[in-house]
């Protein structure tokens, strides 16, 4: 069994969520237990030894199949696995959220641009004309200078930002709000986008859809794993508002645009300043 069936595994578990999920795979860690053996051993030693109800045990089990088969096709679709026990998990991200860090990160392309410099991008969907160039403008000096360019891959803000870094050459990385299989590159990204400029990441199950909540979670998380964020225009409540503020929350420098001319988009400016 690879270690990539093991996870998806324990992904599949009824019972173990994300924050069960990251405790054991620090235990396993700890004790040396390989994540593979850990989901290979008898219901009696999960049960015995690491506290798994009988239940939850055979039910890991019994997911091999499926395990096995969506591990085959995320293969297929070159996405990696990067867990909170591995070496290469961002140590911003681990830091800054703690206990509320996600478990599995699953990538698609160079996952090196995560030890990079990084600054976040989050803004409206519908964004101004002088939204979308100043968010563009800015993603693509930051590029030029060697930052990677974070952001949600949402229409509008997000979207400008991503196509700002790879338009000047750089690096960008999309933190989907749903599984990463639903990953397509979409509009003029699809041109600019390859495997040498674009990492896509997601904490989410490889098959779920995009839900309001998870869009949410991933604010958190690219303000996380960023050095700074940057927000472009906002209203005054919603998910790029919330971004703002989580970001102040958790410890990550907040920039935003303080417009001399309030924009259609941009009601919640105000409120993020202050």
């Amino acid at each position: 069994m690879s270690r990539e069936v093991a996870i998806i595994q324990l992904m599949l578990t009824p019972g173990v969520g994300a924050r069960s999920m990251a405790r054991l795979l620090m235990r396993l860690r700890s004790e040396r237990y390989a994540v593979e053996d850990f989901a290979a051993a008898p219901v009696a030693e999960l049960m015995y030894e690491f506290g798994l109800p009988q239940m939850a045990a055979e039910a890991m089990l019994a997911a091999r199949d499926e395990a096995e088969t969506l591990a085959n096709t995320l293969a297929e679709h070159e996405v990696g696995m990067i867990t909170l026990a591995d070496e290469a998990y961002p140590a911003n991200l681990a830091r800054r959220l703690g206990r509320m860090a996600p478990p599995v990160l699953f990538a698609r392309g160079d996952s090196g641009f995560l030890g990079r410099p990084m600054v976040g991008f989050a803004g409206v969907r519908e964004g101004s004309e002088a939204g979308l160039a100043l968010a563009q403008e800015i993603a693509s000096a930051l590029a030029h200078d060697g930052v990677n360019v974070v952001s949600g891959y949402a229409p509008g803000i997000d979207t400008a930002a991503h196509f700002g870094a790879v338009s000047a050459g750089g690096t960008t990385t999309a933190v989907l709000a749903s599984g990463i299989l639903h990953f397509s590159p979409r509009g003029e990204l699809a041109a600019f986008c390859d495997e040498n400029n674009l990492l896509v990441v997601s904490e989410f199950f490889p098959t779920m859809p995009w839900k309001s909540h998870s869009a949410m979670q991933r604010n958190k998380t690219i303000g996380g794993l960023v050095g700074s964020m940057v927000i472009v225009e906002s209203g005054a409540a919603g998910g790029t508002f919330a971004a703002g503020t989580t970001a102040l929350e958790i410890g990550c420098p907040l920039y935003v645009i303080d417009w001399p001319e309030p924009q259609p988009g941009a009601a919640g400016i105000g409120e993020l300043i202050r």
